[in-house]
């Protein structure tokens, strides 16, 4: 370099620093320490987190030596030598060949590239933070240095003047030889390449030709280098082993007046090398590639260096992390199972399903010494993720049915997916909606890093569908979980069942036999433990089993009790059918010290009485006799308690009347020791059903069998109805009085009828009237042969998705019935007279504004027997909008449909009146004075529309904006 040229070089680089340092000083408050920059082999590296980078617009350009910006797209990428690779988290690793395009070389030893990087919130830039980051690299080439990257092939080589001898000709004449013809035939003083297409086909062109179609070739002092894209025009398919690579060869000559200068330039890189199998990613480069040994009779040594994200790994870190390197004479395996170390896995959404990948960054480097070019190294970058692996999430159950709250888990996902909504019940909650509703919303770490969520629903939500069965009641869950997977928002969801049925316990009547209480207690769990009051009844012990399900509760009334003189409580004496009772009570609880059967006898006075203790906490003597309440409660093997109940022993005079009719009549009596006790809000099972009369001491129930949770079953030839009369404490808020109503009916007997002949009555008519039944039905495609059921809704829709409807008349064979939707509209709540609401079809027409709806035909098939009774339309969900913005959430649809007789319109008013979308042949004609009782209302279930998240993370980076 002459002494002018080297003045205006330092010229350049000062005008170029003078320059960055200007911009860089407008941008000190947005400084780019957070961009990390480092020297990597032949290339230098820019690394971007994404906590600075995520969901925003990224931008690239390289720096000349003027200070010239030239934004990075892809295909000056490939020419010039960059890469922008983006991995699922959000971070940037920005990499350039320190032979790039505007790259500022020093003596081949030194490499400064300059780089701006914007970074906005917005696609066309506007408001972008400015960054610039100087990069100084020094490098130590080797003769001849190849690399493949993730999206360009690169080599060079040394091009000082080589000795001539004798023989160079002769090794390779297929080569050299024939680009000699071109050369000579080519222009003076100027640089031409020739690109080897076959061992007799070559293509001659000038470097700038191969420049314009996406070459990159460069000189330095010592130096040449020649870039190519995979799928360059001129590259070649080369088959080694089973790998496929992508060839260039090309030779490059400079033509002066007395000498023709030529240097060979070959470059392969391996296309389909990496193969998953099992778990593993298995890595094969095949080594001695020919294009890369032409002018080579053999290989006197190699070695092999392997890393991850271009840092060499030593053989003790490969060894720790599990992979397996295999290095022969002819080719290199290396094996990386899932999940390594080095690595990480991503949750992706595809096709509304969940998934995983696993992503890693492995490099390999083989550098050998050959007769032919010397020293060559060959490093090969991969940026490698796995097949996208569906991974369903699984709804498991953990309901302890002793808590009364459903316990449900969702899972496993990976860290990066969070639980933004949950529908219970077909009712759309945000997670915190559904903390202050009283859930119980979590997430669970495992120890291998996968996260569960938890969901706990109380049974007694109002969400939670209660169905009473026969012995008990079932409860169902109908849950759907909303996800969304950071950072970019990708949205699925997954919907599950779950039911839990609960064994009701029922009591038998109570009798009073000899100084001992009786009662049967069914349909019971063999591993449930039964407790009166607080004494655990045991067999032998209060307890006579009769088998696993049924047991006999038996409470002695007598049991020796020495009362305390000067115990605080109340005597009482009552006199019944000549029998004397003395009572005791402290604390609601009754001691009957003493009982005397008929004549009573004369107490002396200062008689010490035995004391006799029920085990009961309610109890009343009366007139009629003695009434008792005995507290059961059932807990399950762990101590929990399932249920609390309450035996009542009651006086003769609150015997149930059963009419022939199936009514049931009942009287209860006031309890005296429960003073707050209000007759009128006693309840059946039925809540609903309150005392049809009552006053201060009685209440009256007259109630059909059918009705108020009554239930039926069936011994011998009875058949029993029963029922239980509620009072909920209004202090605790808990049942402090149970009382069973039994009604039992025979099923079969003896009936002695008289028989005489006589005449048949007359023939006459009995006539009924039964609605036709319509349903509404959202498909999953427009071809209507799949719909969503009752246990999808909500369904999940983005807003490109359109809707397909359909409404069909039920259970009607009349061909000549025709179904016409008069108006069908949306609306965001269930209510159809809500507001807003937005038209879909008006008068029988497609509504066309602002996006038309769409009728489709309806043709006969298997499961379409009558057309006529089917209608079929499609909404754009885009229809609906709230001022200038696009509606999403719940929304709700309904039509209102008219049946007719297509054959004869003018026979029913109603459908006179259709719209005049109705065919001509159907518009008979108008009435006025039509009436409305024709007309039937259907809606379709929920649907929850989301805004479309279709910028995948390739749109959104692989082309930045412009």
């Amino acid at each position: 370099m002459v002494l002018a040229e080297k003045m205006m070089f330092l010229f350049r680089l000062i005008s170029v620093a003078l320059c960055l340092a200007t911009e860089v000083s407008t941008q000190q408050s947005t400084g780019s320490d957070f961009i990390a920059a480092s020297c990597q082999r032949s290339l230098m590296q820019l690394n971007l987190p994404a906590q600075y980078v995520v969901k925003q617009y990224v931008r690239f350009s390289a720096i000349d030596e003027n200070g010239a910006a030239y934004v990075i797209t892809d295909a000056l990428a490939t020419k010039c030598g960059y890469t922008i690779a983006y991995d699922g988290w959000g971070n940037i690793v920005f990499r350039t060949s320190l032979y790039s395009c505007y790259t500022q070389i020093e003596n081949d030893t030194n490499y400064t590239a300059s780089v701006k990087i914007e970074i906005s919130s917005r696609p066309d830039m506007g408001g972008a933070m400015s960054y610039f980051k100087v990069v100084s690299c020094p490098y130590v080439w080797s003769p001849r240095e190849a690399i493949c990257e993730t999206n360009y092939m690169e080599v060079s080589v040394r091009r000082k003047i080589p000795v001539i001898s004798e023989g160079v000709f002769r090794d390779e004449p297929e080569d050299w030889s024939t680009a000699f013809t071109q050369a000579v035939s080519g222009l003076m003083s100027v640089w031409q390449v020739v690109f080897h297409l076959s061992t007799t086909q070559k293509t001659t062109m000038m470097t700038d030709a191969a420049q314009n179609i996406g070459y990159g070739i460069k000189t330095t002092e010592s130096r040449i280098m020649l870039r190519a894209p995979y799928d360059a025009a001129q590259a070649l398919p080369q088959k080694i082993g089973n790998v496929t690579f992508s060839t260039v060869r090309a030779t490059l000559f400079y033509k002066q007046r007395w000498f023709i200068f030529l240097v060979d330039n070959a470059v392969a890189c391996p296309v389909d090398d990496v193969k998953f199998m099992g778990g593993w990613i298995v890595w094969t480069v095949p080594k001695n590639v020919s294009s890369l040994l032409t002018g080579a009779k053999y290989i006197q040594s190699s070695r092999i260096q392997f890393g991850i994200d271009l840092l060499t790994l030593t053989d003790v870190e490969i060894i720790s992390r599990n992979y397996q390197i295999t290095d022969s004479n002819t080719v290199t395996i290396t094996r990386i199972p899932y999940g390594a170390v080095g690595g990480y896995y991503k949750s992706h959404v595809m096709n509304f399903n969940y998934g995983i990948t696993y992503s890693i960054r492995p490099f390999l480097e083989n550098v050998w010494v050959d007769d032919g070019w010397g020293v060559t190294k060959y490093t090969i970058i991969k940026d490698i993720t796995t097949p996208f692996e569906q991974r369903t999430p699984v709804i498991t159950n953990e309901t302890i049915p002793s808590t009364q709250i459903f316990n449900c888990t969702v899972g496993p996902f990976l860290p990066d997916v969070r639980l933004v909504n949950v529908s219970v019940g077909g009712t759309m909650l945000t997670v915190s909606e559904g903390v202050k509703r009283g859930y119980t919303i979590e997430n669970r770490t495992t120890p291998d890093g996968t996260v569960t969520f938890i969901l706990k629903v109380p049974f007694s939500d109002q969400l939670v569908s209660k169905e009473v069965v026969p012995n008990g009641i079932r409860f169902v869950l109908n849950v759907t979980f909303v996800f969304k997977i950071i950072p970019y928002d990708e949205i699925f969801n997954t919907t599950g069942i779950i039911e839990h049925f609960q064994t009701q316990p029922f009591v038998g009547p109570c009798g009073q036999q000899g100084g001992v209480l009786t009662a049967t207690l069914g349909n019971l769990d063999p591993s449930w433990r039964i407790y009166v009051k607080n004494t655990q009844a045991t067999s032998g012990n209060l307890l006579l089993p009769i088998n696993q399900t049924f047991s006999t509760v038996q409470v002695p009334a007598v049991s020796n009790y020495v009362m305390n003189e000067g115990c605080p409580g109340k005597f009482r004496t009552v006199l019944t059918d000549g029998s004397l009772y003395i009572t005791y009570v402290v604390n609601l609880e009754l001691f009957i010290i003493v009982h005397f059967p008929p004549p009573p006898p004369p107490i002396p006075a200062g008689t010490a009485f035995g004391v006799t203790i029920l085990y009961h906490v309610l109890s009343q003597v009366t007139n009629q006799g003695l009434a008792i309440t005995i507290p059961i409660s059932i807990t399950d093997q762990n101590g929990n308690t399932l249920y609390k109940m309450t035996i009542f022993c009651d006086p003769p005079s609150n015997i149930a009347v059963c009419l022939p009719n199936g009514t049931v009549n009942v009287v209860v009596t006031k309890i005296s020791n429960i003073p707050d006790m209000v007759m009128s809000k006693l309840t059946l099972r039925d809540t609903n059903c309150f005392p049809r009369a009552s006053d201060d001491s009685t209440a009256q129930f007259t109630f059909a069998v059918n009705s108020c949770k009554t239930t039926r079953r069936f011994t011998s030839n009875l058949m029993i109805y029963e029922n239980q009369i509620f009072y909920v404490s209004t202090v605790t808020g808990k049942d402090i009085f149970i009382m069973n109503v039994t009604c039992t009916y025979a099923t079969n007997g003896t009936l002695v009828a008289i028989y005489s002949p006589t005449e048949n009555p007359p023939p006459n008519a009995q006539t009924g009237l039964a609605p036709l039944d319509l349903v509404m039905r959202l498909s999953k495609d427009d071809g209507y042969r799949v719909f969503y059921e009752d246990p999808e809704y909500p369904v999940v829709k983005y807003l490109r998705d359109p809707l397909y409807f359909e409404v069909e008349l039920m259970y009607s064979s009349d061909p000549q019935l025709e179904l016409f939707l008069d108006h069908c509209w949306a609306t965001t709540t269930p209510d159809m007279g809500s507001l807003p609401a937005w038209p879909i079809i008006d008068s029988s027409c497609e509504y066309k504004e602002p996006y038309q709806t769409i009728f489709h035909p309806v043709t006969s098939d298997a499961r379409v027997r009558f057309p006529s009774h089917l209608k079929r339309f499609e909404v754009k969900t885009f229809t609906f909008t709230q001022g200038d913005v696009i509606y999403t959430g719940q929304i709700y649809f309904h039509c209102d449909a008219i049946i007719c007789d297509p054959s004869n319109l003018a026979s029913d008013p109603a459908c006179m009146q259709m719209g005049p979308c109705i065919p001509a042949r159907q518009r008979i004609g108008r009435s006025v004075d039509a009436g409305g009782d024709e007309h039937r209302l259907i809606s379709s279930g929920a649907v929850f529309l989301l805004a479309s998240k279709m910028r995948a993370n390739a749109e959104q980076f692989e082309n930045p904006p412009q």
